[in-house]
């Protein structure tokens, strides 16, 4: 029981510290800095948005980060690496017509 309590207040103190690491850390930053990083991930995104619907996968993927270290999660489970996830991507959308219409929303 004792070593219970020990392990109890360690998970609790770690808890503690990542929690006030994040608030200090990512909600303390400025509005503009904010800002900055909300109309880069659009601009991402909207980029993605246009080579899905207009060129393809090849394109899209530019937007990923090219690592053997990336991991995408999908319908069909978890894939490991930037070469893998396109791999999957040519599979599962061979041509136009597989791909479909990509539209971001909020």
């Amino acid at each position: 029981m004792r070593k219970f309590r020990h392990w109890t207040v360690v998970s609790v103190a770690l808890a503690m510290g990542v929690f006030l690491f994040v608030q200090r850390h990512v909600f303390a930053q400025p509005a503009d800095e904010r800002e900055g990083d909300r109309e880069a991930i659009g601009a991402v995104l909207s980029a993605q948005q246009t080579v899905w619907n207009s060129v393809g996968v090849d394109a899209f993927l530019v937007g990923y980060w090219h690592s053997p270290e990336l991991s995408f999660s999908g319908t069909s489970g978890l894939v490991h690496g930037w070469d893998g996830v396109l791999t999957r991507s040519k599979k599962n959308y061979p041509d136009r017509t597989a791909m479909a219409r990509l539209d971001f929303s909020e």
